[in-house]
């Protein structure tokens, strides 16, 4: 069984990566010239922001 802790740990696992997947996308979009992949990427990125809060909710409420 997992305890409060190995949650907490992994939620904050969750949100680094999904922050640093963020922030690799935002470089990638600024470096390309294609728009359609630009556009790609930016739907991506979005789904990214919005995983990174909803971890983050979920990490608040187990303190």
């Amino acid at each position: 069984m997992f305890t409060k802790d190995d949650y907490r740990e992994y939620l904050a696992l969750v949100e680094r990566t999904e922050k640093k997947m963020f922030d690799l996308l935002t470089g990638f979009i600024e470096n390309l010239q294609d728009e359609r992949l630009k556009g790609v990427l930016a739907g991506i990125k979005r789904d990214e922001e919005r995983h990174s809060h909803m971890v983050r909710e979920l990490l608040e409420s187990l303190k």
